[in-house]
């Protein structure tokens, strides 16, 4: 095989949060790589490099060209990678079948009808043979969306294919189908690159595997090399496939001599009687012992060290960002809210200024996270600058007739001032968001309404309502990322301006049905659990007394916001 792609010391992050280190291979034309690795390994990253939508920070990746002459990776080497990002149902957004299609080539949906047997060829080889141009993608199973995804892939006639986990989620008809459709790619000599945990699934059409772990390429060889030395996958945090789980049991019992990539025939074939006690065989196979014990416990072990950096960090929110002074959270939300209020009320100079000192005091005092203050800070400060260089600009005329051309720093003073409640709001906010649990606003609601002597039933419905919105703000962020990476995926090869002014069309319109269904699910969930019902048991989320510092904290709270307040009125 003639050599398709050289990648060399491939960096993606900087130190320490590197999500690839130094990886360095080849890859050959028609070759069927699988890519395996714990979560969190880089298995996702290292796909986004090779498909361009991500830039490796140090490495160089170099290509085959047509022509056979060496190039560094561009846009014509991106433009021939067809790519099934994780979840390729997210980035069905056009429409209609002939949409999607119009979107896929860059031309219009009226020039797809005119191809379209075409596209009736391309459903077809993905089991899609009812489909017509007209049907809407968005009404259909996870298993047909998934193999529409794979036909829009197939259309770009991709010289090297990117799946990442795509048997996820599938049925066995429909991962069949899919199992089908990659071997007919591989075939045809397309090269093929799978990140994926099903390892079982591709063993029979795999050619080469990687193994990632912490960003690093730490085997690479044969897939059934693997199966045959099954503690290198134990060791890498990757767990035995069921397949290999059922021989390494075999070996131990006595029924199997050594475990190795087989299928069910194969394996049947491969059983022999058991030559004695299961004693003596589990003392002939000491290691396929240790094996099988360490499958057991193998996946609970690593789960929490799978997980990405920042992911323990979210499950329980309240209790690690409670800040320096460990405040309650009933303190916290009242106190920020005071000055969230306060600082909308005033509108002198001394009284914002106030304002933005107060709002430091509590970043510092409730533990804020410094990275997530300088991200709002910078997008603040371009809507700053923007509007402080338009606030002091003299245009002269038509646009100022009584003035000439120039720029008063005057004036950008005051309208620096003027915005610099928006840098508090925005800080103020992410201290609301960020250090509470959705069900400590809910035991928070239920509190004070209690305090209000309303009826049990009403203080649940509200605490639970506002615990469901308040779990809804981070998923409208986490959704919208999502479904961004989805349409910077689909459009990579598309680079007409007016393709560019249907983004916000095709980012924002599928996030909203997104968000409908979040919302569905979550209340059939609440339904399902019988939670409107039987509400949770949540006295011992807070404390039935403030303690002294809470108190103490927010009477300096409902000071300092009684003196910005006061500033507009006796200043």
């Amino acid at each position: 095989m003639s050599m398709l792609l050289s990648i060399d010391n491939l960096t993606v992050g900087t130190t320490p949060r590197r999500r690839l280190r130094g990886l360095t291979a080849c890859v050959d034309n028609g070759e069927f790589i699988v890519v395996l690795g714990h979560n969190g390994a880089g298995k996702s990253t290292l796909l986004d490099v090779l498909a361009g939508v991500t830039a490796p920070t140090e490495g160089t990746l170099t290509w085959q060209r047509d022509d056979g002459e060496p190039a560094q990776v561009n846009n014509a080497f991106t433009n021939r990678v067809g790519y099934l990002f994780q979840s390729p149902e997210t980035g069905l957004f056009a429409g209609t079948v002939a949409e999607e299609f119009a979107v896929t080539w860059g031309i219009s949906p009226r020039q797809v009808q005119e191809r379209a047997a075409e596209v009736k060829s391309l459903l077809r080889r993905v089991g899609l043979d009812a489909i017509e141009l007209d049907d809407i993608p968005a009404t259909w199973s996870t298993g047909m969306q998934r193999r529409m995804a794979i036909a829009l892939v197939l259309a770009e006639n991709p010289r090297i294919v990117l799946l990442d986990e795509p048997s996820a989620g599938l049925d066995g008809s429909s991962q069949q189908q899919l199992l089908q459709t990659l071997q007919h790619m591989r075939d045809e000599g397309r090269t093929v690159i799978v990140a994926t945990h099903d390892t079982d699934a591709f063993l029979s059409l795999a050619t080469r595997a990687w193994v990632l772990a912490d960003g690093a390429l730490v085997y690479d060889g044969l897939l059934s090399d693997l199966y045959a030395q099954p503690e290198r996958l134990v060791a890498h945090r990757l767990g035995l496939p069921p397949s290999l789980r059922l021989q390494v049991r075999l070996v131990r019992a006595g029924l199997l001599d050594a475990p190795a990539a087989r299928d069910a025939s194969t394996l049947v074939e491969s059983l022999v009687p058991r030559r004695g006690p299961i004693d003596e065989a589990a003392s002939e196979t000491n290691l396929a012992t240790e094996i099988a014990d360490d499958t057991i416990t193998e996946t609970n072990e690593h789960a929490d060290a799978a997980l990405p950096s920042d992911a323990s960090a979210s499950l329980d929110r309240g209790q690690k960002y409670r800040g320096r002074l460990n405040i309650d959270s009933r303190s916290r939300w009242i106190t920020t809210s005071l000055f969230t209020v306060a600082i909308a009320l005033v509108h002198n100079p001394l009284g914002i200024v106030l304002g933005l000192c107060g709002t430091l005091a509590l970043l510092v005092a409730f533990g804020a996270k410094w990275r997530r203050v300088a991200k709002w800070s910078i997008a603040w400060g371009l809507f700053a600058l923007l509007t402080t260089a338009i606030g002091a600009a003299h245009f002269g005329p038509p646009f100022h007739p009584t003035a000439h051309y120039g720029f008063s720093f005057v004036a950008a003073g005051h309208a620096l001032v003027s915005i610099l409640p928006y840098w508090c709001f925005l800080q103020s906010g992410q201290l609301l968001v960020t250090g509470t649990t959705a069900l400590e606003v809910q035991a928070m609601l239920e509190w004070i309404l209690r305090v209000l002597h309303l009826p049990a039933r009403s203080r649940h419905l509200a605490g639970l309502t506002g615990g469901m919105v308040y779990r809804f703000l981070p998923a409208v962020s986490q959704l919208y990322h999502v479904q961004l990476r989805a349409y910077r995926v689909r459009t990579l090869a598309i680079r007409k301006p007016r393709f560019a002014s249907l983004r916000l069309t095709h980012v924002l319109a599928p996030l909203v049905i997104r968000l409908i269904r979040y919302g569905e699910t979550t209340h059939n969930a609440l339904v399902a659990r019988n939670l409107f019902a039987h509400p949770i048991p949540l006295d011992q989320l807070l404390p039935e007394k403030l303690r002294l510092r809470d108190w103490i904290v927010a009477l300096i709270g409902l000071a300092f916001a009684t003196a910005i307040v006061g500033m507009q009125w006796f200043v």
